[in-house]
């Protein structure tokens, strides 16, 4: 079982994160171009992924059509050094349960993971490791409801590391964790924790540590009711 420090239910974890609640959230990389997520528009009304160039000129990436390639891309983009991005939808992909994408330097998205049932609903924000793996949290689902702390690796596989339980060690969880330099995770929950108010978490190094969950990227959870 992953360690888990709940620090102080009332404390604030700050993580600094351009987002906006109707555009998404921003990635300033080394790139010589900003990248982010829109909730909505694009040619389906779904949401986009975008570019804007040091001149300020914006190029629409990739159009959601709020199906198998999902819909409301509402976290942050993350991008590896030879310029593929990586974010996540709320909703869409194949049990409509979300999906973590990846868009490649021709700018052609493709499906990493698929979310659903007691294996996570709804994705927020990722973070990338130096070894192109990905983690990140749910809003929902798991095996308790509350959501999961999941690390994927480039092909999309992956396990649970925590599910949350709703209790002292939170539920619902709305960006997504950090890394220190030991490997700690840290994130933050809005619901649970000693006061029923959310909670401030640390996970001490899940990477090195085996899940009995594993993640697949086929794997087949019953889907969430459609839209």
């Amino acid at each position: 079982m992953i360690k888990i420090a709940v620090i102080i239910a009332s404390a604030i974890l700050c993580i600094i994160q351009a987002q906006a609640q109707d555009t998404g959230a921003g990635l300033l990389t080394s790139l010589p171009s900003v990248y982010g997520a829109t909730v909505n528009g694009g040619t389906y009304g779904y949401g986009v992924v975008d570019k804007i160039d040091q001149a300020g000129n914006e190029t629409v990436l990739h159009s959601f059509g709020g199906s198998a390639d999902g819909l409301l891309p509402r976290a942050n983009i993350v991008a590896d050094s030879a310029g593929n991005l990586y974010g996540t939808t709320g909703r869409g992909g194949k049990y409509n349960a979300g999906t973590v994408f990846k868009i490649d330097i021709d700018g052609n998205e493709s499906i990493l993971h698929n979310f659903g049932g007691n294996q996570g609903v709804e994705p927020g924000a990722l973070l990338r490791d130096s070894g192109g793996n990905l983690y990140g949290t749910t809003w929902f689902g798991g095996p308790n409801g509350s959501g999961i702390l999941y690390k994927l690796n480039p092909l999309g596989d992956g396990a649970i590391f925590h599910a949350f339980s709703g209790g002292l060690d939170g539920g619902t969880q709305l960006s997504g964790p950090i890394r220190d330099s030991a490997g700690n995770l840290y994130g933050t929950t809005q619901n649970g924790g000693l006061y029923g108010f959310g909670s401030s978490i640390k996970w001490i190094r899940p990477v090195t540590r085996a899940s009995s969950t594993t993640l697949s990227a086929g794997q087949t959870e019953p889907t969430r009711p459609p839209l």
